[in-house]
């Protein structure tokens, strides 16, 4: 434990404070989303109105491939004219599959070939809101409507996704985000309030079957603010059913900073997904774990925006980044632990993400549109 803590250590201090490589791109249009495709290629996508793709050679620095929605010039997007007005939601590539990548908007999901750019396949998800999609293995799972979900083989056709819905309480309203590893899925909603109560959010938890099947198994409340992101990575179970996840929420600095509790200040969250086998069927429990808090809120620190944005795991699941609206990227260790707060971007955070390929590398979008390399 004390080397993988020394480890963690030297990883963080390896990142410097400013950026190696700051891209512009897409104007003043807030980074949706991004995504390394390769060890030296970078795809991000922004929430502008035409949903701009763009393909970045990070070894050049320099725009590769440049893509709008319903540019009729545009061959590889001649399948989504009718679907014009529709910003980017999220990008990501399959981790069975090294030749796709998956490109969400607000109402269309489409396929790609990595080296053309061109599409594979588009299908519209009837979803309207701004929740994110999350990809596992094979499957993408994506927002239909409020309160339901879909999830779809990318090697099927899309009329073979399976519809599903997300209630607690009997109370079904919005769905905020999703995360997934291997057959464990978690996603989080906001309920309708009821009266004047505040309404919570809940993380529900899901079991993942054959032939892409979910269950709902569980869920727990982690406050009344929305849960605005979520990852997952393997725990120590070599059942493939054990997790580990982080979530980032929407925080007022006033009413944050009016809670007696320092632990209730946190707007970070992480919790644990255990498996147990009872009587031959799988029982997994959700658990939250830790709260953390990002910026100073209230007294001398009055106008602190404590939000977080955008959170997500190495790919060795040792330390996790979250992005924040203080214009923050902080790194923690997977038990919760400090080991870096990069302080250079120049707006809100609102994507990250790590290279698989690059262990100390993590590439960070902003509501300014600049993409920066760490």
């Amino acid at each position: 434990q004390q080397q993988q803590q020394q480890q963690q250590q030297q990883d963080a201090s390896k990142m410097q404070d400013q950026p190696q490589i700051t891209l512009r791109g897409h104007g003043a249009s807030s980074i949706s989303s991004l995504c390394f495709l390769r060890k030296n290629l970078l795809v991000s996508c922004d929430s502008s109105e035409q949903g701009c793709l763009l393909l970045w050679n990070i070894d050049s620095r320099k725009l590769v491939a440049k893509l709008h929605c319903g540019d009729e010039s545009d061959n590889s997007f001649s399948e989504r004219r009718s679907i014009i007005h529709n910003g980017g939601l999220f990008v990501d590539r399959f981790s069975t599959c090294e030749e796709k990548f998956v490109y969400q908007q607000r109402n269309g999901m489409s396929v790609h070939d990595i080296e053309t750019m061109k599409t594979v396949s588009f299908f519209e998800t009837d979803s309207t809101g701004f929740c994110q999609a999350t990809t596992c293995d094979n499957l993408v799972i994506y927002p239909h409507r409020s309160s339901s979900f879909k999830i779809w083989d990318h090697r099927c056709n899309p009329s073979t996704a399976k519809l599903f819905t997300a209630s607690v309480q009997k109370r079904m309203k919005n769905i905020e985000c999703f995360a997934a590893y291997r057959q464990i899925f978690v996603a989080t909603i906001w309920l309708s309030p009821v009266g004047w109560k505040v309404a919570p959010s809940f993380v529900i938890l899901f079991l993942l079957h054959r032939y892409f099947t979910a269950s709902s198994m569980n869920s727990v409340s982690v406050g009344t603010d929305p849960v605005l992101c979520m990852d997952l990575i393997e725990s120590s179970g070599d059942d493939g059913l054990s997790s580990v996840g982080v979530a980032g929420l929407a925080g007022d600095a006033i009413e944050i900073a009016q809670k007696s509790k320092p632990e209730d200040r946190g707007t970070i969250v992480t919790f644990k997904v255990k498996a147990t086998c009872i009587g031959g069927q799988i029982k997994p429990t959700l658990k939250l774990r830790q709260r953390m808090s990002t910026c100073e809120v209230g007294g001398m620190a009055a106008g602190g925006k404590p939000g977080v944005a955008c959170c997500r795991f190495r790919k060795d699941g040792r330390i996790f980044a979250t992005g924040g609206w203080d214009r923050r990227v902080r790194v923690f260790s997977r038990s919760g632990r400090s080991l870096a707060t990069l302080k250079g971007c120049k707006d809100s955070v609102t994507s990250l993400y790590w290279n698989p390929w690059i262990q100390q590398m993590i590439a960070t979008g902003s509501a300014d549109g600049r993409i920066s390399l760490w």
